[in-house]
């Protein structure tokens, strides 16, 4: 699943974006923690708006579980939310409780 998040194809991404989702409540605290991790980063890489959708969405998914740290959104906080379209800026407000 991670190769898939960092896949150098953007269709790749968005898929394992959203199978990550499929998955939720069998993950560990652990799984959850490199998930959410690898998601991050890719977001905060990420060139095609839609896997960008995917990688938020599934991020924002992942973190009802209540296994995630806020050191865990680091990546998240390097994206120039000055650029983002509203929808994918609230993703960002809703996991940084702003």
């Amino acid at each position: 699943m991670i190769k898939d998040i960092l896949s150098s194809e953007s269709e790749v991404r968005d898929r394992a974006a959203d199978t990550t989702t499929d998955l939720t409540s069998s993950y560990s605290e652990e799984d959850v923690r490199v998930l959410v991790r690898a998601l991050s980063a890719a977001a905060a890489l990420e060139s095609n708006q839609g896997a960008l959708e995917a990688q938020l969405h599934a991020i924002s998914e992942i973190d009802v579980t209540g296994l995630t740290r806020p050191d865990d959104f680091y990546y998240l906080r390097k994206i120039n939310r000055a650029t983002l379209p509203e929808q994918l800026d609230e993703y960002l407000r809703d996991l940084f409780e702003e």
